[in-house]
């Protein structure tokens, strides 16, 4: 049952949240806004269009500020009305006190993933195609860089090579899966070298091609010399793109699945999948931590706004081993990785809760 400090947790809690989001979206808004209106002729309307698909990213990296800074202010304000020593007096721990935020957390955490999950994907993939061809007036495909090797998608298929020649008409090292509609495997090519010239077809060399068989990667062929006469439909080729960021967690899943009975390298999309899960309670997980810190010996006597200052610089902390650690499993080639900073702060926060004053 909901007492009247629950509800009135809640509200407060909620209030802070609302407000931290609106003021630190609004900052990020106006930095992105400004730097794009100087270094690109635009329009106010494809701004305005890519910030919007772009909303549910911004969201999701400032969720663990945004979460820390809610609680913080909450704390602050129970301090400043004496209300949470009042609580702790009547023999109340801070725990049972703050449990529906605790709750609260969980809930927006949920919500996080749900948006990770199948939201972001489709508005990212959105707000790329419109910074390439409305803000720079580029018709090429959906860009970034990954690993020591470039990445492209077009029409199922998904292929990197090891080089590209300035010409943008030759490039080294292919490797080329071509894709059914549903991610399923049909068909991969490796070989040394590529002309792709003509658009109509491009001519393989020294190389082996592979079919699927009950899962398995069977050899066909070894050629010196191999023709596709439909190729994937690639207008530059300065640019890449990290195709497993625009699938949603389930067909991401799939494609991980598939690829790994398959004998293939998956580490990059598992490192993916898995951050989606870790990055979505990264907001509970600072604020389990965040709350012994703030009213224990270390900064209770702080005032509210170093009190604030602090929950930045945590969520800055915890941000940098995160990406950091997701940097070291790519070069590790082990997911695992990925998984430690959140196991550590998890340990602290026990540590820090079993040794609290209630």
């Amino acid at each position: 049952m909901i007492t009247m400090l629950d509800r009135y947790l809640l509200i407060t809690f909620l209030k802070n949240w609302a407000k931290v989001l609106v003021v630190l979206t609004g900052v990020y808004y106006t930095i992105g806004i400004l730097e794009l209106a100087l270094r690109a002729d635009v329009s106010i309307a494809s701004l305005v269009k890519y910030f919007v698909y772009l909303s549910t990213e911004i969201f999701i990296q400032i969720s663990g500020i945004v979460s820390v800074l809610a609680i913080s202010l909450t704390i602050s304000h129970l301090d400043k009305a004496k209300e949470l020593f009042i609580c702790q007096s009547s023999g109340q721990s801070l725990y049972k006190i703050l449990k529906p935020v605790f709750f609260l957390s969980i809930i927006l955490s949920l919500i996080t993933l749900f948006i990770l999950t199948y939201v972001n994907p489709i508005l990212l993939k959105k707000a790329k195609r419109v910074y390439h061809e409305e803000v720079w007036k580029e018709q090429i495909p959906l860009l970034s860089l990954s690993s020591n090797k470039i990445w492209y998608e077009s029409n199922n298929f998904i292929f990197n090579l090891q080089s590209v020649d300035q010409s943008g008409k030759s490039g080294k090292n292919l490797s080329l899966y071509k894709f059914s509609p549903t991610w399923n495997l049909d068909y991969f090519i490796k070989a040394k070298f590529v002309d792709f010239t003509s658009s109509m077809s491009w001519k393989l060399y020294n190389g082996k091609s592979y079919s699927v068989d009950n899962n398995n990667l069977v050899l066909t062929k070894t050629f010196l010399d191999h023709i596709i006469s439909k190729p994937p439909k690639i207008k530059h080729f300065n640019f890449s793109i990290e195709f497993y960021k625009y699938m949603n967690s389930l067909e991401l899943y799939k494609f991980v699945k598939n690829n790994k009975n398959l004998g293939l390298n998956t580490v990059r999309y598992e490192v993916e999948y898995y951050s989606r899960f870790l990055l979505s309670f990264s907001g509970l997980l600072l604020i389990i931590i965040f709350v012994p810190f703030s009213v224990g010996p270390f900064i209770s006597r702080f005032k509210s706004y170093k009190k604030n200052t602090f929950g930045v610089v945590l969520s800055i902390f915890y941000w940098f081993i995160y990406t950091g650690s997701i940097k070291l499993a790519l070069g590790l080639e082990s997911v695992l990785i990925i998984f430690l900073p959140a196991i550590l702060f998890t340990f602290l926060g026990v540590f820090l809760w079993k040794n609290i004053k209630s």
